[in-house]
């Protein structure tokens, strides 16, 4: 059970961390927003693998 849960939350905190990157593409350009947007995406690609690796463990 605790590999589902896992998995549910990376996806639904990989959702939110879209979102933010939705936002964040919006502001201009800038050194700041360009390393906002590296670590959100960076982020979102961690929790992406840990559902992936939950995903492959739950099965």
């Amino acid at each position: 059970m605790r590999t589902i849960e896992t998995w549910l939350a990376a996806k639904i905190i990989a959702l939110d961390l879209n979102r933010a990157i939705d936002k964040a593409e919006r502001l201009p350009y800038s050194y700041e927003r360009e390393r906002v947007l590296h670590h959100i995406a960076a982020a979102r690609d961690m929790l992406l693998d840990l559902s992936k690796k939950a995903d492959t463990d739950g099965r």
